[in-house]
């Protein structure tokens, strides 16, 4: 049943977090007309860039911020930090289209920016998701092509709570690797979930990295069968284990089946379920344990700690619609997009019957990656180009100060340049 459903500015919504008093914070993209007023005059401008809301819990707008560059901006994930700071991340386009650099910023409870930050080594390099820490610094994971051994490599890269550097590294072999989430566990270990071309048998397979707080390997392995097989989330139960969902992608029959994976803390499967025709989005965990999948149909899914199927609920919309994030805060929270326009966020109160589902067992396998660490002050890191041979490059410039507008109803910036 949905207990409020709104659609907000033109955009979609990408990440959904709590604040520890019951507000939401939603990220993502989007687009506004903004006053720009600078020495010349007011005058107004369609802008465009990643987003970072915080929400009652009804729904309604606290404050909103609009991070916007000269280039295309997406926020990718958002975390709570404390009841007065967020961190984001995301990507934005470099040197016109063709290259990325990752970026991360913090805000305090109010909107305001403390820091942003910048991971750009010259050709490609992405930033998909973040882990907070507990001294309030952030675990950001993402993709590179600008350093590492292989085509692109899983980017790790450890921020204090200043947004300082503590350490970055790659992480793959000779192909196409990369990170799409991670988690912090009890133990302190990085939990680093993504896929693998350079550790598989052709098709791509999940690939998991258990790293310790200094970004060494502990533990590395893959899950996999004969399709195309890709993780995109990951979250812990209340006893500690790692949920891990993603998708299968079967040419045979061209779709996609969702799944979702139950491992122990050695990385063997408890148990795994498969969802034929669903494609997962997101995953997040219930205050009394349960797990919650969000489809990108706006089917929801949840299912005990234990794997047992326990409602499915679909929000059925006249126009279009598609979900990004997943929030079970009580109320079931989704995000995403409605009608290619508007970015929408509904809460739901679950009552559907049990969805249907198989078991999905997956061979697992061992990797052994290679990792290069940045050094000379961070500045630096390794790329293997195709004969073989180690290149040194540079990291650019990390520090810059992107444009921020608030206010919902009309963005204003004053500009004395």
């Amino acid at each position: 049943m949905i207990e409020w459903m709104k659609a907000y500015w033109t955009g979609r919504v990408t990440s959904l977090a709590a604040m520890p008093r019951g507000d939401i914070v939603a990220a993502g993209v989007a687009e506004k007309e903004a006053l720009i007023r600078d020495k010349h005059g007011p005058y107004r401008a369609i802008l465009g860039g990643g987003f970072v809301a915080r929400l009652d819990r009804g729904g309604n707008v606290k404050w909103f911020r609009l991070i916007h560059t000269e280039s295309r901006l997406v926020i990718t994930d958002v975390k709570a930090v404390d009841d007065w700071e967020i961190i984001a991340c995301g990507w934005m386009e470099e040197r016109g289209f063709s290259d990325h650099a990752g970026v991360v910023f913090k805000f305090d409870g109010d909107g305001n920016l403390i820091w942003a930050r910048k991971f750009y080594g010259g050709i490609t390099d992405t930033f998909s998701a973040l882990a907070v820490t507990r001294d309030g610094g952030a675990v950001v994971v993402g993709e590179t092509r600008s350093f590492g051994a292989g085509v692109s490599d899983a980017l790790v890269l450890r921020l204090d709570r200043d947004g300082n550097f503590v350490w970055w590294g790659t992480y793959g072999g000779r192909l196409w690797d990369g990170a799409e989430s991670a988690v912090i566990d009890g133990s302190g270990r990085i939990v680093v979930a993504g896929y693998t071309y350079s550790f598989s048998e052709g098709a791509p397979n999940v690939w998991l990295l258990w790293l310790n707080d200094n970004g060494d390997v502990i533990m590395e392995k893959t899950y996999g069968t004969e399709s195309l097989e890709k993780a995109v989330g990951i979250a812990l139960t209340r006893g500690g284990d790692p949920v891990v969902v993603g998708k299968t992608y079967d040419p045979m029959k061209s779709r996609y089946d969702a799944w979702a994976l139950r491992l122990n803390r050695e990385g063997e499967p408890r148990w795994g379920l498969r969802f034929p025709g669903k494609e997962v989005k997101d995953i997040s965990v219930s205050p009394d344990g349960d797990l919650v999948l969000g489809m990108g149909d706006f089917t929801l899914v949840g299912l005990s700690s234990g794997g047992k199927p326990q409602w499915e609920e679909r929000l059925r919309l006249k126009r279009w619609s598609e979900l990004d994030a997943v929030l079970a805060n009580g109320n079931v929270l989704a995000g995403g997009k409605l009608s290619w326009e508007k970015a929408l966020i509904a809460s739901i109160s679950p009552e559907g019957k049990p969805p249907g589902a198989v078991g999905w067992d997956p061979r697992m396998g061992e990797s052994q990656c290679t990792v290069f660490e940045a050094y000379s002050n961070g500045r630096a890191c390794f790329k293997a180009v195709p004969n073989g041979r180690l290149t040194e490059m540079k990291l650019k410039s990390w520090e810059f100060e992107p444009d921020v507008f608030g206010s919902l109803r009309e963005l204003v910036r004053s500009r004395s340049g």
